[in-house]
């Protein structure tokens, strides 16, 4: 996996300091690959020799092909009190916006900024920036801090918030120029505010959007549905934010940005405000932020697969990624081959796809992203024939069912022979956040253009579909629908054999087996994983070949993704109770992940945030209580297992509690649970106060390759088929 333009903000104790700083954030030491501060106090330009620890930083990216982004605050007061006889130039002007007490007092001026609706920094800025790329071989820049005035009182007058802005996009596009970037195109990643600033600015004035439409720390934006993991509440987000840019603004695909995974939280919590202070922390950790505290352990692993696909299916032009597991050593030698290729391989997807990307749509039978709502985007190619891939998300602790037809509404055409559109279409399943599915995804239904697509889509859950054109003529080997087949083969006797097929614990199992036109005229014999099963014959009709139909349902007991625990009786407030029964399975697959993502982890909830993060440590058995609507951290909860109490915490998508960013109250029971056993769960919550539901959490679907099967569900009316799953098949 490669990120080719990686934003670079590093502390460089060589040539920056954080006391050093002007802004009001404390972040100048990071600004320009560490140079901003030198620069903004003319001890060094652009063409001047660099230190030489950046140097062989810049070199080692050259050597990998990278072309990382610098951070810039466009609005500092760049050369103030550097001229002859301690004047500015033209661009220095008194603001108003917040500055550090650091800037007061060492300039003795107040808070000063650059205007930029000087024709004068419209010049020097863009140019000292060109010169900058072309010296560090930096494939664009980002741009925060970026505040439009008008006038200071006491300070001389200077133009309006429209100058300033037109002036920033006059910058902007001075970037935008060809080979503007050490001879290539630069990225202009832009954030903070700058969704506000209306279409004329993101669509011309960078690469794309601002991610969020608003700061990227999860203190500085809300979620509408709560959930423990950060990553599905930040992708959660981020398609709220698409949705908006596609359906309000009308942006094409080509500005709407992904953003994938999350930020780290950069507020200082109750564990961290014992830090002594130090270079990198002057002021200790009991006062605001500084680079010594901010959390290098952090990644959530069983959230950022939603994340990444969210980005892909709704923003796949331009894919923000952030909180690689790459700042703490030991989450980087941790993570599992299998999520670097899930990384690459959605990566390298994207790259392959851009003809759909530049289609996508929003779905005509979803609404705009919302608490217990299915969402979703299309990406179909523009020539009627209803081929490309479908991305569909599920935010909330329930299943929610999707139905779609394949008809104008998807810029689907009728079938012609004459069209080239196909009669038949093949959905496959391409890619779940769902860990426990396989990774080469599965053929999922075949249906005829103007169908009705129908599919649950599990709790908490983002599906990548694809549609392609089927032709049963070109069928070499039996193909199988409904479940992951790792083979499936028809001898000329007719026995019929497949293997390593895997579905959902205690689920209904139906599988159609589409057969090749040239073989053996039927089935004489099926087996299942090395067992013979009952199957139905089906005669081919409407241009699909001869198939056969298995049914029944897979071995062991149902316990989902987001299991819920029912309240005894009703419950309106009070003293909540339920009864649960965990199967072996959940304990092997927690144990399980604990080998393959082997990461020692304190969990003592008075040493340290990790024991108190919910999506840290994913090896843990989590219960919690989900509100809906959401509410403030004010109130407490109780509760125990059998008797034995629980340490009941809350849960906020922030590292240090923030009363704003609560989600609910939850609990780790790995050590209370006995497999197999009822078990009774008892909490202790406010009068009046009715959670939305009590769930289980770090459990991802149990497969099995066993199955009770039988000629038809009638015979087990506990395990209808899911709807949608019967009319499409």
């Amino acid at each position: 996996m490669c990120v080719r333009t990686p934003e670079l903000s590093i502390g460089n104790s060589d040539v920056s300091s954080i006391g050093n700083g002007t802004d009001a954030w404390g972040w100048e030491q990071v600004l320009w690959f560490g140079m901003g501060e030198r620069l903004r106090m003319g001890l060094w330009a652009p063409g001047d020799p660099l230190p030489a620890s950046l140097t062989e930083m810049l070199d080692y990216f050259r050597l990998r092909g990278v072309r990382p982004v610098a951070y810039v605050y466009p609005i500092l007061a760049f050369l103030a009190g550097t001229l002859p006889g301690g004047a500015s130039p033209p661009w220095v002007v008194h603001g108003t916006y917040s500055s550090s007490d650091l800037a007061t007092k060492r300039l003795g001026l107040g808070p000063m900024r650059s205007d930029l609706a000087s024709p004068a920094l419209q010049q020097w800025l863009p140019k000292t920036m060109r010169r900058f790329a072309d010296q560090t071989g930096a494939g664009g820049f980002s741009f925060d801090y970026t505040y439009f005035e008008q006038g200071s009182p006491g300070g001389r007058p200077w133009r309006s918030q429209y100058a300033q802005w037109s002036g920033w996009r006059a910058i902007l596009a001075a970037l935008q120029q060809p080979k503007a970037c050490a001879g290539r195109q630069c990225v202009v990643d832009n954030r903070q505010a700058n969704h506000a600033w209306g279409p004329w600015m993101w669509a011309e004035g960078g690469t794309y959007a601002e991610p969020l439409q608003s700061d990227e720390q999860p203190g500085s934006w809300m979620f509408y549905e709560a959930d423990l993991k950060t990553d599905r509440l930040s992708a959660n987000r981020q398609r709220e934010t698409a949705w908006s840019y596609r359906v309000q603004s009308f942006a094409p695909a080509e500005v709407v940005p992904g953003f994938a995974l999350h930020q780290t939280d950069r507020d200082v919590s109750p564990a961290q405000k014992n830090v002594t202070a130090g270079p990198g922390c002057p002021r200790g950790g009991g006062t605001g932020r500084c680079a010594e505290l901010s959390r290098r352990r952090d990644f959530d692993l069983l959230g950022y697969r939603y994340s990444l696909l969210s980005a892909v299916g709704t923003g796949g032009a331009n894919l923000v990624l952030n909180m690689l597991p790459a700042r703490d050593e030991g989450e980087f030698a941790a993570f599992p081959a299998e999520d670097v290729a899930f990384f690459r391989q959605w990566l390298e997807w994207t790259d392959r796809s851009r003809d759909l990307v530049a289609s996508t749509r929003v779905l005509p039978s979803t609404s705009r992203p919302a608490a217990g709502s299915l969402d979703g985007v299309s990406l179909l190619r523009q020539d009627g024939s209803c081929t490309g891939a479908i991305f569909a998300f599920s935010p909330t602790a329930t299943p929610l069912n999707l139905s779609l037809a394949l008809d104008a509404s998807l810029g689907c055409s009728p079938p012609h022979p004459s069209s080239g559109v196909p009669r038949l279409l093949l959905l496959r399943q391409i890619g779940s956040s769902d860990r426990s599915e396989p990774a080469g995804g599965w053929a999922r239904q075949l249906l005829r253009a103007g169908d009705a697509l129908a599919l649950t889509v599990p709790p908490t859950t983002a599906l990548a579909l694809e549609l392609e054109p089927f032709d049963g003529a070109s069928l070499v080997a039996p193909l199988v629908l409904g479940a992951a087949a790792g083979a499936a083969s028809l001898s000329a006797d007719g026995a019929l054999s497949l293997t390593r097929v895997v579905g959902e614990q205690g689920a209904a199992a139906e599988l159609t087996v589409l057969l090749p036109p040239h073989g053996p005229g039927a089935v004489s014999r099926a087996t299942l994983n090395g067992k013979v099963v009952r199957f139905d014959a089906l005669p081919p009709l409407d241009g699909r070949p001869p198939a056969v139909r298995i049914r029944g349902a897979w071995a062991g007991e149902r316990f989902g993704r987001a299991h819920e625990i029912v309240a005894a009786g009703g419950f309106s407030g009070g003293r909540w109770t339920g009864t649960f029964s965990v199967p072996a399975a959940v304990l092997e697959q927690l144990a399980a992940r604990n080998r393959s993502y082997d990461l020692s982890y304190d969990l003592d909830p008075n040493s340290n945030d990790e024991a108190n993060v919910p999506w840290l440590a994913p090896g843990r058995l989590l219960i919690w209580a989900k509100y809906q609507p959401l509410l403030n951290d004010s109130f407490n909860a109780a509760g125990s297992i059998d008797g034995t109490p629980l340490l009941m915490r809350k849960a906020y998508n922030t590292i240090a509690p923030s009363r704003a960013r609560f989600i609910g109250h939850w609990a780790d029971v790995t050590r209370l649970i006995k497999p197999g056993v009822q078990q009774t769960l008892a909490l202790q919550l406010p009068p009046g106060l009715k959670p939305q539901g009590v769930h289980f959490e770090n459990v991802e679907s149990l497969l099995s390759d066993e199955a009770a099967l039988l000629q038809g569900t009638e015979e087990l009316p506990h395990l209808r088929t899911p709807r949608g799953v019967e009319e499409a098949t």
